[in-house]
């Protein structure tokens, strides 16, 4: 909670954030499934090769650095996450709120961001860099995130005037 937020200041923002990433999350897997592309790991091991290029080479020992998730890869719902709270978030403290984050995985790591849009944008290419989603996936998934957010902070829990 910000200081000098009423009760009723926060209860809109954290309405606004379930609602914006509940959102994102049906998007998110919509799209999965309407579309159904492969994950990487699928393509690299099992498809490259058979996309007609003589250039394309497959690995089929190939293996991404985080486990591979047993669902489609287009749209990022990692990706769609974190754009969907970070524009709530920003709706209340603004754009260039800094912050640090401290490591679950990594005890005593912490990272420091300048903005809320630099964490989002940097855990939407993580996915991309741990081999779990193409770029397109995680751009995407960052756009709509946002798209789903912008909605619910015009639209939702509007203060009465």
């Amino acid at each position: 909670m910000r200081e000098g937020n009423s009760l009723v200041e926060n209860a809109r923002l954290f309405a606004q954030l379930n609602i914006a990433i509940a959102d994102a999350v049906i998007v998110g897997w919509d799209a999965k499934y309407t579309y159904a592309v492969p994950r990487p790991g699928t393509v690299i091991r099992e498809l490259a090769g058979s996309d007609g290029r003589k250039d394309t080479v497959g690995d089929p020992e190939w293996e991404s650095f985080v486990e591979q998730p047993p669902f489609p890869d287009y749209v990022s719902g990692h990706g769609m996450l974190g754009p969907a709270a970070i524009e709530v978030l920003e709706s209340t403290f603004g754009e260039n709120y800094a912050f640090d984050v401290v490591s679950q995985e990594l005890p005593g790591v912490v990272r420091h961001y300048d903005s809320f849009d630099e964490a989002a944008m940097e855990n939407g290419l993580s996915r991309i860099y741990a081999g779990a989603h193409g770029r397109s996936a995680a751009l995407q998934g960052l756009e709509n995130g946002t798209a789903v957010a912008e909605y619910v902070v015009d639209n939702i829990s509007q203060p009465i005037a």
